[in-house]
């Protein structure tokens, strides 16, 4: 496990604070204003499932929650947590109901918490945080076009590739 300060989800010039969480498994949490207002996960691409909270967004089998219109209006940071797939799904539970942030009041009742639970937040507390900034080499990863602006995709996406990612404007 590896978990990295928070930081904003962009950095300047629009390129993505996380590009090399393509691919990989883990947890996320979301502070708007410095306040957790979101925690997620994925078991597959934490890069799509996070950015896609940023962008305009639909999808017709779940709730969908994005910031992309407040993001000029409140201060985003995030904070990824890289696990495996297995830890991820505890992990995701167990900060949702031990801080009940204010987008994931449609998971309270769902979940209950159990010993492996408890097991992985444990060493989720125990893990430092590291310090420096999480990715710093360059990728190219393909963007698409919602509502005529570009944003960032993963490779199942159709679109061009590009060297930065650009926040949604």
């Amino acid at each position: 496990m590896k978990k990295f300060r928070f930081l904003p989800p962009y950095q300047k010039k629009g390129k993505t604070t996380y590009p090399e969480t393509l691919n990989k498994s883990g947890v996320y949490m979301i502070k708007e204003n410095n306040v957790l207002v979101y925690v997620g996960m994925s078991g597959i691409n934490l890069y799509r499932t996070l950015y896609r909270h940023f962008q305009a967004w639909h999808h017709k089998q779940q709730e969908v929650i994005t910031y992309q219109s407040r993001l000029n209006t409140n201060k985003y940071t995030v904070r990824v947590i890289l696990c495996t797939h297995a830890q991820a799904v505890r992990l995701e539970r167990y900060l949702i109901l031990k801080n009940q942030p204010r987008d994931n009041d449609m998971k309270y009742q769902d979940y209950k918490l159990n010993v492996w639970d408890q097991s992985v937040y444990e060493t989720y507390e125990k893990t430092p945080v590291t310090e420096e900034a999480p990715f710093k080499k360059k990728r190219y990863v393909k963007s698409y076009q919602i509502n005529d602006q570009k944003s960032p995709c993963s490779q199942f996406c159709k679109g061009e590739y590009s060297e930065d990612h650009q926040a949604p404007h």
